[in-house]
């Protein structure tokens, strides 16, 4: 199962694949399909029981247990690929054209500046102080008084992440960038492709690469590959306690970031042992 999305929710586990949408069904220990035959890229949730799903095709929102079709804006296409919801609520939406978002069942599509749109976008990642970013595969961008602003050029933006100290993160095909003042910043000791960004609990970066998992701590990067179905870690969620969901080309693995000396585990075995559910 290559799995280019996970997210956690209180009683749902999802993993987004290239062959449709799986939910683990923790009775019986194995995964059932949701949304078949589509290409999922990404998943995001404003709810317990709300589900935004990302495809080729389009957008999809599940509440409670019944999938609806979201259009989206004509400039925008259908070929979906990353999704954040706002601290305010809104909705945004990075495709193969472009940028938009999405509040009050209403959508709006941010100016273009120069030449830059339509492009695909890679990634959404959102501030402290609220502030959007999306990475582009010829820079970052900023959400500006209703437009975008140039941040950085000549910058192929596969993920994006604010850590807690505010300081912007950016995995490329090449490595790993830092902000430094107004500059990213190579680091130099990273080896390989950066595919994805998290914070964990405790406030660490956690970074998904084609070399494993890595967790910076106290300025180091330990590397967590133990269990895990392949090395190449493609998108990474937050899970219940001290978890992390890390989706790999051939399935999903759960990490404990309290105890990075154990090995990841399989859905099967950190579900059996979650907490139990609310009895009907």
């Amino acid at each position: 199962m290559n799995v280019q999305c996970v997210l956690e929710q209180p009683d749902d586990l999802w993993c987004g694949t290239d062959r449709g949408l799986y939910r683990f069904n923790r009775e019986r220990g194995e995964w059932e399909v949701a949304l078949p035959w589509l290409n999922v890229r990404a998943l995001a949730a404003d709810g317990p029981s709300t589900l935004w799903c990302a495809t080729a095709r389009g957008l999809k929102l599940r509440r409670g247990e019944h999938w609806q079709d979201v259009d989206l804006p004509p400039e925008l296409g259908t070929d979906v690929r990353a999704l954040l919801v706002a601290a305010n609520g809104a909705l945004w939406c990075g495709t193969g054209r472009g940028l938009g978002f999405r509040q009050t069942e209403k959508w709006q599509v941010p100016t273009a500046v120069d030449d830059w749109f339509p492009t695909p976008v890679n990634c959404l990642a959102s501030s402290p102080g609220e502030e959007i970013l999306c990475g582009l595969e010829r820079g970052v961008f900023r959400w500006v008084a209703d437009c975008l602003e140039l941040v950085w050029e000549e910058v192929n933006a596969l993920c994006l992440l604010f850590d807690g100290d505010g300081r912007l993160w950016c995995g490329t095909d090449h490595g790993l960038h830092q902000q430094r003042g107004e500059h990213l910043r190579r680091m130099h000791d990273w080896q390989g492709r950066s595919l994805v960004l998290l914070l964990d609990k405790g406030g660490r970066v956690c970074c998904g690469t084609s070399q494993g998992l890595y967790i910076y701590e106290q300025g180091y990067w330990r590397g967590v590959r133990r269990g895990l179905p392949t090395q190449v870690v493609q998108c990474l969620a937050r899970g219940h306690d001290d978890l992390i969901w890390c989706g790999t080309t051939a399935g999903a693995a759960a990490v404990d970031t309290s105890d990075l000396r154990g090995q990841a585990r399989s859905p099967a075995e950190v579900l059996s042992i979650a907490r139990p559910r609310a009895a009907e």
